[in-house]
């Protein structure tokens, strides 16, 4: 009998003890629940709050459609006027035109600059640069006369093809710089040379990694502006990185050149297919 008593004491007391621990956790006075769960998964909206907002549909403004050509590719603004580059493939060289700021053609003329990717306009007597780009093609920029319209000539090509393939190019007015993009092909890091206009002397090289297929670039105000797959990346003049710009709109984006509309600065994407002109607000 003094055995049985103690055994359903025994049992009494360990049955007031999970009791007790029943409550406490249920009432949250424990930790053993809380360290067990396991973490909420984040939300697929949650991580986009984390991201750089992307410039929506309305902040590109439709500025013209470009009426000439069909694989359209560099673009470039000086003066009021637009000067938009075309590849016409299969050895047939490339096209230029020029266009007033309403998009009308003011003439073109048809020359050997490959894929015709990037034109930057050398302010001091209006030449372009154009770079030949396309993965396959060694780095070429040819300095083009176009001024007489359909009597344009190439003045100098300068081979840069020790850099390697995919340029682009963009002119630093200010300081009298070509600033050129370069990469082994379209699909790995981005190397970028400044160099001085008058000898080509190099200013200084760098390298970012990789953002997207190469597509557009210029230069303003010592940021560099470059373009890739519906992407907009603006560094320094030292390759730091400040902003990345997501672009929306249907069609392959080209060329890049900062205009003067309205007597403010901004810049202007060019995008195939159909080919047209819109204007950044970011």
């Amino acid at each position: 009998m003094k055995n049985r008593a103690m055994v359903s004491v025994l049992f009494f007391l360990l049955f007031v003890v999970m009791i007790f621990a029943y409550e406490k956790t249920e009432t949250g006075g424990g930790t053993i629940r809380h360290a067990a769960a396991p973490a909420p998964p984040v939300k697929k909206a949650q991580m986009v709050k984390k991201k750089k907002a992307a410039v929506k549909a309305a902040d590109l403004k439709m500025l013209f459609k470009v009426p000439c050509g069909k694989d359209m590719q560099g673009v470039a603004y000086d003066n009021g006027c637009y000067y938009i580059g075309f590849d016409l493939h299969k050895r047939a060289g490339s096209l230029l035109c020029k266009l007033n700021s309403a998009g009308k053609l003011i003439s073109k003329a048809v020359l050997s600059l490959g894929h015709c990717s990037e034109i930057a306009v050398n302010h001091s007597n209006g030449d372009l640069f154009v770079s030949n780009g396309s993965f396959n093609r060694k780095a070429h920029v040819y300095e083009v006369d176009f001024r007489n319209g359909k009597k344009a000539r190439v003045v100098k090509d300068i081979n840069l093809s020790r850099f390697g393939n995919s340029a682009l190019v963009a002119v630093d007015n200010s300081k009298k710089y070509l600033v050129v993009h370069t990469s082994k092909n379209d699909f790995s890091t981005h190397d970028f040379t400044i160099l001085r206009m008058s000898d080509l002397s190099v200013v200084k090289r760098f390298q970012i990694k990789y953002q997207g297929i190469p597509q557009g670039l210029d230069i303003s105000a010592g940021r560099i502006y470059f373009c890739t797959d519906n992407k907009l990346t603006v560094m320094n003049d030292s390759g730091k990185i400040i902003r990345s710009i997501r672009l929306k709109e249907h069609g392959e984006n080209e060329g890049i050149a900062f205009a003067t509309i309205k007597g403010k600065q901004y810049l202007v994407v060019g995008y195939s297919r159909p080919n047209r002109l819109y204007v950044l607000k970011y």
